[in-house]
């Protein structure tokens, strides 16, 4: 786990940055601020980073979660808890939990679309009259209108992604220790959850 951690902290979180700033130079963009940034990433060039940097931070948080579930799994026949002679488990499953990770990205981001659409109509309906610095200087009317909308869209796509994580929390161990596809191991775990989501909601919502 200090090994995954160490590549989020010191290299995953500096490579990011550095990858970002080298694919906005080559596309010609200069990031003076984060509207800047924020006005790459709704480009087609955006979109696609933005897609390749969640896949590999979804699939780096499946494979830290892997080995952890791994490593402390009572059932194994080991003597000792060997990272090394356990952790070739999730490593020779890595293309089933990148393909989980690549299942889970596409769903939860065909679920968010819809909330992301409504997003940017209340920006353009309320926020697009004058620059956005009068509205954060002057607050108008129709700035607390948007405000008010994208609260109540923001808890909506976050309950929406609750549900998700919920409905999905057991997917990855079933497709470790039951070594079924990505399609069933989602499928098993919306229907071993059903009965106990509160508890598990609960449960995720606390770690």
């Amino acid at each position: 786990m200090a090994t995954f951690k160490f590549l989020e902290a010191w290299l995953l979180v500096p490579a990011t940055g550095f990858a970002l700033g080298m694919v906005m130079l080559r596309a010609g963009h200069v990031a003076v601020s984060d509207w800047d940034i924020l006005d790459f990433l709704l480009t087609p060039l955006g979109l696609t980073y933005a897609g390749m940097f969640s896949l590999f931070t979804a699939a780096l948080l499946l494979f830290e979660q892997s080995a952890i579930m791994v490593m402390v799994d009572p059932s194994a026949s080991f003597d000792s808890p060997s990272a090394t002679r356990r952790l070739p488990i999730p490593v020779r499953q890595s293309w089933k939990i990148l393909r989980l990770g690549m299942a889970k990205l596409f769903l939860l981001s065909f679920t968010l679309v819809p909330f992301v659409l409504l997003l940017g109509l209340t920006y353009s309906i309320f926020l697009t009259s004058h620059d956005i610095n009068y509205y954060l200087a002057e607050r108008p009317a129709a700035y607390w209108y948007a405000i008010s909308l994208g609260v109540v869209l923001i808890l909506a796509a976050g309950a929406a992604g609750i549900w998700l994580a919920i409905r999905w929390s057991f997917a990855l161990p079933i497709l470790l220790f039951e070594r079924i596809s990505p399609r069933d191991a989602l499928r098993c775990s919306h229907t071993r959850v059903k009965g106990i989501g509160w508890q598990v909601g609960v449960l995720l919502l606390g770690w």
